[in-house]
């Protein structure tokens, strides 16, 4: 694997598991029970889109150098 691509790997895994983190808080706090498949939802699907999107930008600035 390349520098690039770990590099997206641990800032897909980061921001999803944020993300995931963030909207299992604003569950408990509206006093919503706590499930495990919408956490894992909210983690792969939002972890796998921000990894796109990282994988774009760093190629166009790979790019631009």
């Amino acid at each position: 694997m390349t520098k690039q691509n770990i590099k997206i790997i641990k800032n897909s895994f980061l921001l999803g598991m944020a993300y995931a983190i963030g909207m299992a808080a604003f569950d408990y706090f509206n006093s919503a029970n706590f499930s495990t498949w919408k956490f894992l939802f909210h983690f792969s699907f939002f972890g796998i889109a921000m990894g796109l999107v990282n994988r774009s930008n760093l190629k166009e600035k790979s790019n631009e150098k």
